[in-house]
């Protein structure tokens, strides 16, 4: 399970995995972006029709292997 702190970096060191929050939002998203660039560029977003709004968001993998975002009562499938 990844919360809202944690992330995931590719093997390559290249791509990192987990929420993130645009410019001065409060709400989070799920997506990969650049890891060594200065200014965070998103390359993929697994939740732009719907925001996470609550205080503790997870990210899982169900056992059909799709994307299961967590947010606190609220469950979203990718």
């Amino acid at each position: 399970m990844l919360r809202q702190t944690d992330t995931i970096v590719s093997a390559s060191g290249m791509f990192e995995l987990g929420f993130f929050s645009p410019g001065s939002s409060t709400s989070s998203f799920v997506g990969i972006w650049y890891k060594k660039v200065s200014v965070q560029t998103v390359l993929w977003d697994a939740n732009r029709d719907y925001t996470v709004t609550g205080s503790s968001p997870s990210l899982t993998i169900n056992e059909d292997g799709n994307l299961v975002i967590l947010d606190g009562s609220h469950l979203h499938r990718e």
